[in-house]
């Protein structure tokens, strides 16, 4: 399943367009991207597309990790892991206060945002990988849920423009990618008799480099209207044609500003909701449908990286993907399909090549409904990117817990079937789309 100022300044504060950057990759538009110094090293290390994928990376490689952890932890204090559910569902409340926060803290840009995001995470993981008794471990949990969710909170206002959706797929690829190495390293690190723990110690040194190439990058140019995916050569929302001298404007409308649609918002923060439930849903509970399958735990945290593999083959490719097919209908009937696998699954290899389907299919949902939000006419880009927040915390404080509380009832293959509705809920509310419009 991510900076400007606050709703009540986005109309004064109108920035032109800007132009489409044939140095970006794919020729990207760079609306909101970090001011270029002098140095051009500097600007390609300060670069948000790069920077946030080496703190999407990081947070990736600990968030494809809470399912072993969860089982490890279960282990090691004694406990069931269905009362270690609150791991899986801590980032979403994290999103939820980083919704509620957001417009205050983006009013001063998204560098500060960032920075001390990148140092609360390093904080908090920290302390999860080394911390001695489960309340510590609490406590590092809930840090990093915060500052975790400080990153995605900046995501949407910094990678905008025409081709939004693909930007946003291409830096959650990364996290991806860095998630099928976490359930192997830490497996590894189990079966050779080592605190598989310590491995999470991995993503605070690329976080610690986040911050301090963050708290060096200048702010921002802001652009406060992020123009729709599928019109790259539409005008700039706040501008229009300049009225000749002396003449008088007969068109009202462009004097106007246009509100939002509350039922349009509302359908399609609901669709996030839907899209990172499901993903979480796997991300959370696929390392234990897996042990219970028959497997120890080494091994079932090393398959764990079936998920992430899905993921991270679907994010690579889903640029390509959402410029040609419908992206939603189709991610869904993968995902299904991978869900139906997980469920019935009699054995482990069927469930690892459901995992990985269900993973494929999964990829592209949170970054298309993502985008769909952020274009909503009239929606401010801070007020979106703060229900965007809101719309994933929702997501991931509700989904985890009850698929784990239904799971320790009757049996976690079965607690699998709930993203089956939450699929077909992401499909009908994203509504019928052509090619090229799985934006």
């Amino acid at each position: 399943m991510t900076l400007t100022r606050s709703h009540s300044h986005e109309t004064t504060h109108a920035a032109e367009p800007l132009p489409a950057n044939p140095a970006a990759p794919g020729g990207l538009a760079a609306p909101a991207r970090l001011a270029a110094p002098a140095n051009p090293a500097r600007s390609r290390l300060a670069g948000p597309d790069l920077l946030l994928s080496l703190a999407l990376g990081a947070m990736g490689f600990f968030g494809a990790s809470i399912g072993v952890l969860i089982v490890m932890l279960s282990e090691q204090f004694g406990v069931r892991p269905a009362t270690l559910s609150w791991m899986g569902s801590a980032f979403g409340v994290g999103l939820l206060l980083a919704a509620v926060a957001g417009p205050t803290l983006l009013r001063r840009g998204p560098r500060p945002v960032l920075v001390g995001a990148a140092l609360g995470y390093s904080i908090g993981v920290s302390l999860i990988a080394l911390a001695p008794t489960l309340p510590l471990v609490a406590l590092g949990v809930a840090i990093q849920a915060l500052a975790g969710a400080g990153v995605i909170l900046v995501i949407p206002t910094l990678l905008t423009g025409s081709r939004a959706a693909a930007r946003i797929t291409r830096v959650n690829a990364v996290a991806s990618i860095t998630g099928i190495l976490s359930p192997m390293v830490i497996g590894g690190m189990i079966a050779a008799g080592v605190e598989g723990r310590l491995a999470l110690l991995l993503s605070v040194g690329v976080m610690l480099l986040v911050a301090v190439v963050a708290a060096r990058a200048p702010e921002p140019r802001p652009d406060v209207r992020i123009p729709s995916p599928d019109a790259a050569a539409a005008p700039h929302p706040t501008s229009r044609p300049a009225t000749p001298a002396g003449a008088v404007s007969t068109d009202r409308a462009d004097d106007v500003v246009r509100r939002p649609s509350k039922a349009t918002v509302a359908r399609r923060w609901l669709a996030i909701v839907l899209a990172v439930a499901a993903e979480f849903s796997f991300a959370v509970w696929a390392v234990a449908r897996l042990a219970e399958s028959g497997l120890d735990t080494a091994t079932a945290a090393t398959l764990g990286a079936a998920f992430p593999v899905g993921m991270g083959v679907g994010r690579v490719v889903g640029p390509w993907l959402i410029a040609r097919v419908p992206a939603v209908p189709s991610g869904a009937a993968v995902a299904a399909l991978g869900t139906l696998l997980v469920v019935l699954g009699a054995s482990w290899p069927m469930i690892a090549v459901g995992l990985v389907l269900a993973g494929f299919g999964l990829a592209t949902l949170y970054p298309v409904t993502l985008v769909r939000l952020m274009t909503v006419p009239g929606l401010p880009p801070s007020l979106g990117s703060s229900l965007g927040a809101l719309a994933s915390g929702t997501a991931i404080t509700v989904a985890p817990t009850v698929v784990g509380v239904l799971g320790d009832a009757v049996d976690m293959r079965l607690a699998f079937l709930l993203v089956l509705p939450m699929l077909a809920g992401v499909v009908g509310l994203h509504g019928r789309e052509g090619v090229g419009a799985g934006r």
